[in-house]
Order: structure tokens, then C-alpha cells, then sequence
């Protein structure tokens, strides 16, 4: 199984290796891991995805248990 690499190590020696055991999407050209540098690079996206979301459901909530205690509904 591989082991977690640091996205910022360079090692000029291993560069564009090919997909395998050691880098499981293989290296760039400075030898820096892919799969690492994907996930470190990934971190912002989820924070603000996972962010929005708790937003809108803070305020869907607020607003829908305002709206139901308003009588909001339709008047059958």
C-alpha cells in the first residue's frame, strides 16, 4: 500500500514515472507526487462546497420554520 507523500517534495530523479505501487497516479515532471498534489489541492473546493451548503440549509430552515408558523401553506 502506499504511503501519504508531501505534495511539495520534488525528487528530479523519480520524474514522470509511470502509475504504479510507490505513486499510485504516477509523477509530474518535477518528480511530485499527482495523487498527493490532488488531494492537497482539493482541501479549498470541499471547505467551500461543504460551507455552502450548511448555509443554505441554516437558512432554508430558518425560513421554512417561519413560513410554517406563519401559515404559509395553502388555504384549502
Amino acid at each position: 500500500m502506499a504511503r501519504p507523500v508531501d505534495p511539495a517534495k520534488q525528487s528530479l530523479i523519480e520524474k514522470r514515472v509511470r502509475p504504479g505501487e510507490k505513486f499510485l497516479l504516477g509523477a509530474d515532471e518535477f518528480g511530485r507526487d499527482i495523487l498527493s498534489r490532488i488531494i492537497y489541492g482539493s482541501r479549498v473546493a470541499l471547505l467551500v462546497g461543504l460551507l455552502s451548503v450548511a448555509i443554505a440549509l441554516g437558512l432554508g430552515l430558518v425560513l421554512g420554520c417561519l413560513a410554517g408558523f406563519a401559515g404559509g401553506g395553502s388555504t384549502c
